[in-house]
């Protein structure tokens, strides 16, 4: 478990400065919250964060998965595959209204480190 935390730790920076460099590079402003393209994204995005944590409690706690040596479930993995629901979403949803903006580069760069975050805490490095 502890290498699956020091691995999100040296990730977080490298991310941090990627994105960085990508806006630099791309000349793309910092936005706070959320800037929705339109409706669609707006009630797409707003689905996922309602409908992806109601069936993931509904299926941990119906299939009664736990951590070995641990009465609470646990699964880390959720965060990651809820974020990267969302920033695919979002990204797609920029790329296809938005171009010009350039913002979905960065929700490509999103993904990928989501992924790798993912695959590293999954498989490299496992919380059991």
């Amino acid at each position: 478990m502890l290498q699956g935390i020091l691995f999100l730790i040296v990730l977080m920076p490298f991310w941090a400065i990627v994105d960085r460099w990508i806006r630099k590079k791309s000349n793309i402003e910092r936005e706070w919250g959320f800037n929705f393209v339109n409706k669609i994204d707006k009630f797409g995005t707003i689905a996922i964060y309602v409908i992806v944590p109601i069936s993931f409690l509904t299926i941990l706690y119906v299939t009664d998965i736990r951590v070995p040596g641990n009465s609470t479930p646990f699964m880390p993995q959720f965060i990651f595959v809820l974020y990267l629901l969302i920033a695919t979403f979002r990204t797609v949803m920029q790329w296809k209204y938005n171009k010009e903006a350039k913002r979905y580069i960065l929700g490509l760069s999103n993904i990928v480190f989501t992924l790798v975050g993912l695959i590293g805490i999954t498989f490299i490095f496992p919380w059991t």
